[in-house]
């Protein structure tokens, strides 16, 4: 589409805290052996360091395991409050892009204290072809979010922004737009690694469709996002996801929302100005049929000490615009190395189709479809905390419904197809100024056979991105 205090009791369980503290007596151990002047071998002790942070990090993931199985742990001392459980796997791009750290606030006796922070998202932007430049604040984010009880959380977020447009022209204060972006309530203490949540929010459906611009690995969403889901997986509804109790990780997920998108995608049609819109017909009321739902299943395999893979596969199918089916893969290759050093290899495929009565005539018949397939692939590099450099290929093909005026007038009459191929190349380089504030370099060049920036079929767009954080701002993101 998010830390409990300290007592003397130990937080983790019991099968956990004395590996721990073996492996902070050999740390101490280490430190001792550091210090005494008949050990100067510096590279002998760096590496003996770099084996203890491995078999650190290889009881992080034990505990890790371990809580996914619990619905909620109650801190020590403190009957009031709960630790939420988060699932979390190894990779810090779960944890909103690993570049913060945070979490809900406890609810005292007697009210609700919830955690309130703000992301702001600032986008410049340059089209060569339309020879354009825009300043857009693409996401000014207000997040509050809290524990109600030892049963349930609930968050809200609000949001004011415009669209990322490079070759649009940019209007004084007309494209800024407020309006509510997530509103959900979820449990934290159903059994069996059951969790429920209801109201609106960002399905868990695809890996990057749930993420908010602004936690995003690049500056913008991939095309293939765009065409098939209008973006962002933003819905109405439930949704249920189940960890099992199993030595590794697995998350399915279930849902039925009214809709999964942010827009319309490409597969809804275009007006006369290639703009997105309904040209399928929709019911005056929507039943259980109408709804939208879908499935997704994930997992992360541990490959090696400091190699993880992630893997998902998800399907949705709905009938409100006429009948709507897409489906997917996608994985990730993480490889942590010394130093705080980073590899990562990600990609994803999806296809989707769009069929069922038509607004206008379509050649004479009075239904049609529409289909498209496409994909992304990325790699990057993070060098310690501060720099990440990355590339990413995208792929999209779409054959779809636009409006046509058969008299030349500007009256839409009839609907004709439009098919598109569209392949872009990114390159980025992110600069971590702080836990707080990051900038992101970005140059993208795409070619179409369809007019993309202007009458032009291709263009070189660059994006220069600087988010802030105030506060806390996490959001629950899970493979």
């Amino acid at each position: 589409m998010h830390h409990a205090p300290q007592h003397a009791m130990s937080p983790f369980p019991k099968n956990l805290s004395s590996p721990l503290i073996a492996a902070a007596l050999a740390i101490s151990s280490s430190a001792s052996l550091a210090a005494s002047p008949a050990n100067t071998d510096l590279e002998v002790l760096r590496k003996q360091i770099d084996a203890l942070r491995g078999d650190v990090e290889k009881l992080q993931q034990q505990l890790h395991q371990q809580r996914l199985t619990q619905p909620y742990a109650a801190v020590p001392g403190r009957s009031q409050t709960i630790e939420p459980a988060t699932a979390r796997s190894s990779d810090p791009q779960l944890q909103t892009s690993g570049w913060r750290q945070g979490g809900p606030s406890l609810a005292p006796k007697g009210g609700i204290s919830p955690n309130i922070s703000v992301a702001i998202d600032a986008v410049g932007s340059y089209s060569q072809k339309q020879d354009n430049v825009r300043l857009t604040p693409r996401d000014a984010e207000l997040m509050f979010q809290a524990n109600i009880d030892p049963f349930a959380r609930a968050y809200l977020i609000t949001n004011a922004g415009s669209e990322l447009d490079p070759t649009g022209k940019q209007g004084a204060f007309d494209q800024v737009t407020f309006g509510l972006e997530e509103a959900a309530i979820e449990t934290t203490a159903l059994p069996f690694g059951l969790q429920l949540k209801a109201g609106q929010f960002f399905a868990d459906f695809t890996r990057l469709g749930k993420f908010h611009p602004h936690d995003l690995p690049f500056v913008d969403h991939p095309p293939v996002l765009e065409q098939l889901l209008g973006g962002e997986t933003k819905g109405r509804g439930v949704e249920l996801n189940w960890v099992p109790p199993v030595p590794y990780y697995i998350k399915l997920t279930l849902g039925a929302v009214d809709n999964v998108g942010a827009e319309r995608s490409a597969l809804g049609g275009f007006n006369l100005d290639r703009e997105s819109t309904r040209v399928f017909q929709t019911p005056e009321t929507r039943g259980f049929g109408s709804l939208t739902y879908y499935w997704r299943g994930a997992s992360v395999i541990e490959l090696g000490e400091s190699v993880f893979l992630h893997m998902g596969t998800n399907v949705l199918h709905g009938r409100d615009e006429g009948t709507r089916t897409v489906w997917g893969a996608d994985a990730k290759l993480v490889w942590r190395l010394s130093g705080n050093n980073e590899a990562e290899i990600g990609g994803e495929f999806l296809s989707g189709r769009q069929s069922g009565a038509l607004t206008h005539p379509l050649h004479g018949a009075d239904t049609g479809g529409a289909r498209g397939k496409g994909g992304y692939v990325y790699a990057q590099y993070r060098i310690g905390k501060t720099w990440t450099p990355g590339v990413r290929f995208d792929f999209v093909r779409t054959h779809t419904l636009a409006e046509a005026d058969s008299t030349g007038g500007t009256t839409t009459d009839s609907l004709e197809t439009s098919d598109e191929t569209l392949r872009a190349v990114s390159g980025y380089l992110g600069y971590q100024i702080s836990e707080y504030q990051r900038l992101r370099l970005q140059l993208t060049y795409a070619n179409s056979n369809q007019a993309i920036s202007g009458d032009s079929k291709h263009d070189l767009q660059a994006f220069l991105q600087w988010t802030i954080l105030l506060g806390s701002h996490q959001h629950a993101l899970t493979p």
